[in-house]
């Protein structure tokens, strides 16, 4: 998903804290699956925490009313996307910030890059689905494992997310978003050809505008499998 300069092209700033940012990563990725020459995605791991603080926003939860109607929405939205049941995790918010580097690291790595999309999905089981921590290494380390990750590669990938390196490449992603308006997640970038403006979308509820903005038919959550002229 990253290495191919193509247009229209979309960019997905995401963290797996936030379900929604998992609507909208199922929804880009079948589409990228479904349609492969008709754009291009672009995944970005970002530290929600960061971009919440520059623009001093504030999770659902912390607006007593707004959480009690947060899993109401969930509930229809994995049913709409057709996702796994969702349930509210022990600990909301957690501090991704851990995972992310995970994320940010394996993203950027041409051994590992094509598992991004596996490791991600799996955070995202292991928090919103089953209701476990991902925030320490052991945590990080069984969800590696259950990707394939033999204990030599889990530890070079957790070793890699101390470095100085892998810790800035997370700020710089994360300042990137906040830099283009981002104030939550997820939020993704459109550019319909190269030169083109950048039109920023945020939310898992703007596909109908979003696919139209690449010249492109949103076709709901499944797009049809198959060539599509």
């Amino acid at each position: 998903y990253h290495y191919h300069q193509m247009y229209p092209r979309v960019t997905l700033f995401y963290d797996v804290v936030s379900p929604y940012s998992l609507f909208a990563f199922h929804t880009l990725i079948r589409y990228r699956v479904a349609r492969p020459t008709q754009f291009q995605l672009e995944l970005k791991p970002i530290f929600l925490g960061a971009i919440m603080a520059s623009a001093g926003n504030s999770p659902p939860a912390s607006v007593p009313a707004k959480g009690r109607y947060m899993m109401t929405d969930l509930t229809r939205n994995y049913k709409y996307f057709q996702t796994k049941k969702l349930k509210l995790p022990n600990t909301f918010p957690a501090n991704t910030i851990k995972a992310m580097r995970v994320l940010t690291y394996l993203s950027t790595s041409p051994k590992y890059f094509t598992k991004e999309v596996d490791v991600a999905f799996a955070l995202w089981n292991k928090y919103w689905q089953i209701q476990e921590d991902i925030t320490s290494d052991e945590d990080i380390a069984a969800v590696l494992v259950s990707c394939g990750f033999d204990t030599e590669e889990v530890q070079e990938v957790l070793t890699a997310c101390t470095t100085p390196e892998v810790k800035n490449q997370l700020k710089a992603t994360s300042q990137e978003a906040i830099d283009l308006g981002a104030f939550g997640a997820p939020t993704m970038i459109v550019q319909a050809e190269e030169g083109a403006e950048k039109e920023m979308f945020f939310g898992s509820d703007r596909f109908h505008q979003l696919f139209p903005a690449m010249g492109m038919e949103w076709e709901g959550p499944v797009p049809q499998t198959g060539a599509k002229l």
